[in-house]
């Protein structure tokens, strides 16, 4: 099963923090995805949310709990800005999407994993979010702050279209 959630949020990480954008800063800095699915799946996704970045797959989980990160389905209590469609209509992409990935829809990885946002340096955790729901990935404004990207304005985003 593929989560909306977190595809909603790659594409909006991927246009609004470009990795031009990121090898512009003092010192340049990078992003890496990494996922709970199979392996295989990685060109689809990268396709699926028009991501730039490396995308990694740990579907053993094992750094997802050296990370402390949780498992859980709740939804929180308030949609994200980053989220570009309602609930429903998020429900219905995912249905469209399980149905064309086909027997691949069961190789996305532990539905109820949630992951977080990580700032390294030198192998050191210099700055993270823990997610406590499945839409609670940070938000863009607060990451690009985080990234020392808070005078610039992010681009607009693209919108999808299946």
């Amino acid at each position: 099963m593929f989560r909306q959630n977190c595809q909603e949020y790659l594409r909006s990480l991927s246009s609004s923090v470009t990795p031009e954008v990121l090898q512009s800063l003092s010192p340049p800095m990078n992003i890496c995805i990494v996922g709970c699915g199979q392996p295989e799946l990685i060109p689809m996704y990268a396709r699926e949310t028009e991501c730039p970045y490396p995308i990694y797959a740990d579907s053993s989980k094992k750094l997802y709990a050296e990370l402390g990160m949780t498992r859980t389905l709740s939804l929180g209590s308030k949609a994200p800005q980053y989220m570009q469609y309602s609930l429903p209509s998020a429900i219905v992409r995912a249905i469209y999407q399980n149905i064309k990935a086909g027997r691949d829809a069961f190789k996305g990885g532990d539905y109820f994993q949630v992951g977080g946002e990580f700032l390294f340096d030198d192998g050191e955790v210099t700055w993270c979010h823990r997610m406590t729901n499945t839409r609670d990935h940070v938000e863009i404004p607060e990451l690009r702050k985080q990234l020392g990207l808070d005078g610039a304005k992010p681009p607009l985003r693209k919108t999808f279209s299946s």
